[in-house]
């Protein structure tokens, strides 16, 4: 049996419009921003991911260990 997953995107034109809805297009900028998972700084070229929180976002680089690990938080 196939199992069927529900996979939110943001077309690329789209994501800096958003993250500036929450401050952290400037912050990406500004190398402001870590990976949750790594500590690595994010930038516009190694960010994988980010998941909005009760206490703000998540950011997520795209090392193998980032990418999965932002699967399960």
């Amino acid at each position: 049996m196939i199992k069927s997953i529900k996979i939110p995107a943001i077309h690329d034109k789209d994501l800096k419009h958003i993250l500036d809805k929450f401050d952290a297009s400037t912050k990406i900028d500004n190398k402001e921003i870590k990976c949750s998972n790594c500590n690595e700084i994010i930038t516009w070229d190694n960010l994988f991911a980010f998941k909005i929180t009760q206490t703000g976002l998540l950011f997520f680089c795209n090392e193998p260990d980032c990418i999965e690990k932002s699967s399960k938080q």
